[in-house]
């Protein structure tokens, strides 16, 4: 399922499969980061919360050691119904607050990911 036009993230995005700790209201829920950019990321995840939902989310880029920790806001959703597997429920969201350093390390990473 794709975002509305409007929801679309603009820049390049790099695909990925990273677990991501989803905490919102003090709440550990572990999801998947599938793709990622300096701007933003989108998450699958069964535990969809609705547009406008702040959440923090933290993860691990492929090579490095350092977590990034980011404050973001859900700007689309997605609910597959049922429960077959794979799900394709997620959710499209924008970072709201990251380090400086944390968006450099996303951008290059996004960077080397695309360059073929």
């Amino acid at each position: 399922m794709s975002p509305p036009k409007d929801k679309r993230a603009v820049g390049p995005r790099a695909q990925v499969e990273l677990d991501v700790d989803l905490s919102t209201y003090g709440k550990y829920f572990l999801s998947k980061l599938e793709n990622v950019s300096a701007g933003g990321a989108f998450v699958r995840t069964r535990e969809v919360y609705p547009v406008g939902t702040d959440v923090k989310l933290r993860f691990t880029l492929p090579n490095d050691n350092a977590t990034i920790e980011a404050a973001g806001e859900v700007i689309w959703s997605y609910n597959q119904a049922g429960r077959t597997e794979p799900n394709s429920s997620g959710m499209g969201i924008k970072f709201t607050k990251i380090q400086d350093e944390d968006r450099v390390r996303i951008t290059r990473f996004v960077e080397e990911s695309t360059r073929n």
